[in-house]
């Protein structure tokens, strides 16, 4: 069906949003095939339905723009509870994680573990601030010296270039 299309490009860190009666799309490099943007095509009315008016693909007003990006993220909060998220987009000062399984409190501290896709693994303390239906919006505020190589390593996969945004159709 079209909601459990729309489910398995999330898990994919994919992002659409509706521009009329077009799909805009944004998603971590490699991570649409041929075959997906075909039945992407092929669901795209019922897809449409599902998206709301108004775009998720906004224009950027942070400091540093997130990319799009579809990887695991572990954390731990400061009560010593583990939880499991997918990151959705990323930046230096933080990211976007879908956690269906909890409700994260705005407010509450993490310790964040992921692996970036150049492979480096980021240790990071970050503070939750916002959450909707979807997940939690966390920002970095690590500064303890023993996090310096997680933050170059962060900074450095961060300053890659963009993978391409497309449009299917």
């Amino acid at each position: 069906t079209a909601l459990e299309l729309f489910l398995f490009l999330l898990e994919k860190g994919v992002i659409l949003s509706s521009n009329g009666e077009k799909i805009q799309c944004r998603a971590p490099e490699g991570s649409i095939t041929a075959i997906l943007w075909e039945v992407m095509r092929e669901y795209k009315r019922e897809l449409l339905t599902l998206l709301p008016p108004t775009p998720l693909i906004k224009a950027e007003r942070r400091r540093a723009p997130r990319k799009a990006v579809g990887f695991q993220v572990l954390y731990i909060d400061t009560r010593g509870r583990p939880g499991i998220g997918m990151a959705l987009n990323l930046s230096p000062g933080g990211m976007f994680i879908q956690d269906t399984h909890s409700s994260l409190p705005v407010g509450t501290i993490l310790i964040t573990n992921f692996v970036l896709p150049t492979r480096f693994v980021c240790k990071l303390k970050a503070k939750v601030v916002h959450t909707n239906l979807v997940g939690s919006g966390l920002q970095f505020i690590d500064t303890h010296p023993a996090s310096a190589e997680s933050w170059q390593n962060l900074k450095a996969y961060c300053a890659l270039p963009d993978p391409a945004r497309a449009s299917p159709g």
